[in-house]
């Protein structure tokens, strides 16, 4: 068993002038296993250990006491349900106070100890907690500007080979900017990194809240896929990252897929993240994968009439991995469109594709270009790209925008997925199409070089998607 030892105390004395006769006819705590009255040179000492960062009780907490002088006279209890201790017959003497539990462990901390002299027999009170995320967070990047909330985002880096933490890993870490330049205001996704230390932590200080957090770690030939995490309110992300070996594909998941009132979606599709294993839902909202790489992915779910959504998953070699996915319903935007649908694995033919190119009009982009870039969203793909220009959406979410024939400002394109014309006005592409399934990119920015069958009348161009599973080269 672990034991406590004395570091940075916080002083409690329990003297006759504080406590006197009142402390010893105090009532028990709260979920106190022992409710008989101490003896008469005896205290009971007990409290509540509290998690201040996730703001509620910290049950199965392990709580020490130990005499101050005398490592061997140790004295230990469980919290329960409601974080409630108690720890009887406690002779006089002076005692340091401390707890441990997985989540001090999570959160990169020492147990905190508080140093207890029991002058007089009764109830001492001695309540314990993990700091704030504000305190976290300050203790380990310092004070942050003023009127903003300080942030971080921590975590641990562990092998799925042996379950243990990682030295000098590499973590990457990016998220868009908004940053004034020559042009006005841009948006940037610049990419931050950090080394693991001895003990597989890393930190990263001054992350946002506001948009999401893209992160991949790795060491040698091992890694985990690129994970998309969203920091909580208080400004403290925890998160451990697992990697593995990429070429070692054993891992599989089964799950289901729920709407966010509890009902199964059917037919919803989903993808692990920088790999080619897609699933389909079954009319329980059920679905299976296998042949997947360890370590932490980032597995996304699309189904009609429900907004994109992606979870963290953490896969190990040889094991199955269990994951339910709540998705919230999409309010519609546009009329009902009749489409075509085709097979999840068949490749569209793309003959008519690079028979355009070779044509010389347009901007096209082809699997091996798009593999390269090796983008999260759709938008993604556009960026540098002559002729569009992206700008953020009111409600989140990237708009690929193109410059209005007769010189206007931004317009939004016509979109064809597939060969057929796709309804919408915002320009969001990643609404419509998983950027892991395009397989081919057609963009017309000039009015006059739009092929016939990809005109529309709007006067601001095509964008022309062709989607499908990509080939691996060999087998082309």
């Amino acid at each position: 068993m672990r034991a406590l030892v004395a570091g940075a105390l916080l002083f409690i004395t329990i003297a006759p002038s504080a406590f006197g006769q009142v402390a010893s006819k105090r009532p028990p705590p709260a979920g106190a296993t022992n409710t008989s009255t101490p003896l008469a040179a005896y205290a009971r000492v007990h409290g509540v250990v509290f998690d201040s960062v996730a703001g509620r009780p910290l049950t199965r907490a392990l709580v020490q006491l130990v005499a101050l002088g005398d490592s061997n006279r140790i004295r230990s209890a469980r919290s329960d349900d409601a974080g409630a201790y108690a720890i009887d017959s406690v002779p006089m003497g002076t005692y340091v106070l401390g707890f441990l539990h997985d989540r001090l462990d999570t959160l990169q901390l020492e147990s905190p100890l508080r140093r207890i002299e029991i002058q007089v027999p009764g109830y001492v009170l001695v309540p314990v907690s993990i700091p704030g995320a504000a305190t976290l967070v300050t203790q380990r990047c310092g004070p942050s500007t003023p009127g903003q909330l300080p942030t971080m985002f921590i975590g641990t880096v562990r092998s799925t080979a042996t379950s243990e933490p990682v030295s000098a890993a590499r973590v990457r870490a990016g998220w868009n900017e908004m940053m004034v330049g020559p042009k006005g205001i841009e948006k940037r996704t610049p990419s931050h990194f950090v080394n693991t230390k001895d003990n597989g932590t890393f930190t990263f200080c001054g992350t946002p809240t506001d948009v999401a957090i893209t992160t991949r770690a790795f060491a040698g030939t091992d890694s985990s896929g690129v994970v998309e995490l969203q920091s909580p309110p208080n400004g403290l992300l925890v998160r451990d990252l697992l990697i593995g070996s990429v070429a070692a594909a054993t891992a599989r998941v089964r799950g289901a897929v729920r709407s966010t009132i509890g009902q199964p979606i059917p037919g919803a599709r989903l993808i692990v993240w920088g790999t080619a294993k897609m699933a389909t839902t079954t009319s329980a909202g059920q679905f299976e994968a296998s042949g997947l790489p360890a370590g932490t992915y980032t597995i996304e779910s699309r189904a009609i009439g429900f907004a994109p959504a992606r979870q963290p998953l953490d896969l190990h070699a040889n094991a199955q991995a269990t994951i339910t996915i709540a998705m919230a319903p999409l309010a519609t935007l546009t009329d009902t469109v009749q489409v075509r649908a085709r097979a999840p694995n068949s490749a569209v033919p793309l003959v008519d594709f690079q028979r355009r190119r070779a044509g010389g009009f347009g901007h096209f982009l082809d699997e091996q270009q798009l593999k390269q870039r090796e983008v999260m969203y759709v938008a993604d793909i556009f960026r540098n790209t002559p002729g569009i220009t992206i700008m953020q959406g009111i409600y989140g979410g990237d708009r690929v925008l193109m410059r209005a024939s007769g010189g206007g400002g931004p317009c939004t394109p016509a979109v064809f997925l597939n060969g057929l014309a796709v309804q919408m006005a915002d320009g969001i592409l990643d609404a419509i199409v998983n950027p892991q399934e395009v397989r081919g990119v057609e963009i017309y920015s000039h009015v006059s070089s739009v092929p016939i069958q990809f005109q529309s009348l709007n006067g601001c161009g095509s964008i022309v998607l062709w989607t499908g599973a990509r080939r691996n080269p060999s087998s082309r």
